[in-house]
């Protein structure tokens, strides 16, 4: 579906609203299993899951975030620093992160539809840096973490930014799959790990 309707239908032409692009893909799952089920109910089902996936129901803040981000918000200045989310999604975004309760500790979220840029495009980085809403802010001032090694660790690596990668697979592992450009120092198991690394001062970027 991305391949061929990239960003959610965004960059398609003529464009695809993403409630269609979402509509086509439960659409396109039902029909490779086999199911034919009539167009108003798979319609309506569509609909269903699409409000059903905005919400805490279907979705759970990965382990450890709740705690980093209730650290960061306690130790960092809000006049210095601005916290945000840069996410490959749709306009529910920002439902989905009150419905979680994350958006308690952020200054911003941005989404690729609406940007009209998914990662790893450089635009949707810029975009962060503007929403921030700080003065002169530098690429080497700002830091990502994700758990993409291409969409997210090397995407902003490139741009200057720091970047730290939360994967599960070896350090030898992402090194052969994705290149060298990897720090085997930025590379954390887990959100817990870089915490408590974060929090001891034992990352250097």
């Amino acid at each position: 579906m991305n391949r061929d309707y990239p960003n959610f239908g965004r960059d398609t032409n003529p464009q695809m609203e993403w409630q269609q692009w979402w509509r086509k893909l439960i659409a396109g799952t039902f029909s490779e299993s086999g199911a034919a089920i009539p167009d108003e109910k798979l319609h309506n089902f569509s609909n269903h899951l699409i409000e059903l996936y905005k919400t805490s129901i279907c979705w759970q803040p990965c382990n450890g975030s709740v705690e980093l981000l209730q650290q960061l918000r306690k130790d960092l200045k809000p006049e210095k620093c601005k916290l945000g989310v840069i996410a490959n999604f749709d306009p529910r975004l920002q439902t989905l992160l009150q419905n979680t309760k994350l958006d308690q500790y952020l200054d911003f979220a941005i989404n690729s539809y609406e940007v009209k840029a998914e990662k790893p495009d450089p635009q949707i980085f810029q975009k962060a840096m503007e929403k921030s809403g700080l003065e002169n802010l530098k690429p080497e001032e700002c830091l990502h973490i994700g758990d993409g090694p291409t969409t997210d660790y090397l995407a902003a690596k490139e741009l200057g930014w720091h970047s730290a990668l939360v994967h599960e697979k070896s350090y030898a592992y992402l090194v052969k799959k994705y290149g060298e450009d990897i720090d085997r120092d930025h590379v954390f198991p887990s959100l817990y790990d870089f915490h408590k690394k974060i929090s001891d001062g034992a990352v250097v970027w």
